[in-house]
């Protein structure tokens, strides 16, 4: 049974806010921010309340980008999560003290090598894309001696 996890995309002056992610898979690579839904959580909150939580920015829903259905193999273990990317807003003109935040312009994301891969890929396909409509995808990842690879699943 996949696990709900929702994320958020905050810009600001054509950057992208990440953290660096410190445990569970992706140890060690910056993404964006979100978490699990928790029991009886709307996914839009839950993207709320993770940016509070992991950036301390006071931010709002904005829009609902897409679906991810994403399959995570890592040496010998699996994961499946459900991903609600979504895009949020900053209140109050708040700013970060959090030292695992960091912001990235477009062109600096593709360019590295620390980042999510598939949040790269989500970033593209969702955000950047500008996609006119909600959407889905359907996206496995690998972990291998390469790295991690990302196939999206026709």
């Amino acid at each position: 049974m996949p696990v709900s996890v929702g994320i958020g995309i905050l810009e600001d002056q054509e950057r992208i806010l990440l953290i660096k992610r410190e445990r569970g898979c992706f140890t060690g690579f910056w993404g964006l921010p979100g978490g699990k839904v928790e029991e009886m959580e709307h996914f839009d909150d839950t993207v709320v309340r993770e940016f509070l939580e992991e950036t301390d920015l006071r931010v709002k829903f904005a829009r609902l980008l897409g679906v991810v259905s994403e399959i995570v193999y890592e040496g010998d273990k699996e994961s499946h999560a459900l991903i609600f990317c979504c895009k949020v807003q900053l209140l109050n003109n708040s700013k970060t003290n959090s030292s695992g935040t960091k912001w990235f312009t477009w062109e600096e994301l593709k360019a590295r090598k620390d980042i999510i891969p598939s949040d790269l890929l989500f970033l593209q396909h969702f955000y950047f894309g500008q996609a006119k409509k909600y959407d889905y995808l359907k996206v496995i990842s690998t972990k291998s001696e390469r790295g991690y690879e990302v196939k999206i699943i026709p």
